[in-house]
């Protein structure tokens, strides 16, 4: 059981370790198509992998301005992508950024209810 635990442990520091390589902690640069640290801890009750707790509540008043800006959560990657048969596309996906950014605002208790 103790090598199990000592193994699972090594894990989870590989892991921090991966994330902190990617995760994008500028905030100038999340309307970019960038890691953002809610993706990586959805929900509080989750393992945090040594996520800074201040950049994932950054993160979601990110989340409300961009929703009380926009009313939704447009995707990072802009509409132009989207020509001919695809036009369609870039409405799913903007369902897509906002059910999720709503997901991980509920998750957080941000949402009123």
């Amino acid at each position: 059981m103790l090598d199990f635990l000592s193994s699972f442990s090594g894990c989870i520091t590989r892991i921090e370790a991966a994330i902190s390589q990617v995760i994008e902690y500028d905030e100038k640069k999340w309307k970019e198509y960038v890691p953002l640290p809610l993706e990586f801890v959805c929900s509080p009750d989750k393992q945090r992998f040594d996520v800074d707790e201040s950049k994932i509540e950054a993160n979601l008043d990110f989340l409300i301005d961009q929703l009380e800006t926009h009313e939704k959560i447009l995707p990072p990657w802009g509409k132009s992508y989207y020509k001919g048969d695809l036009k369609p596309a870039y409405n799913e996906w903007i369902g897509v950024w906002t059910l999720k950014a709503l997901w991980y605002l509920d998750n957080y208790g941000r949402i009123k209810k």
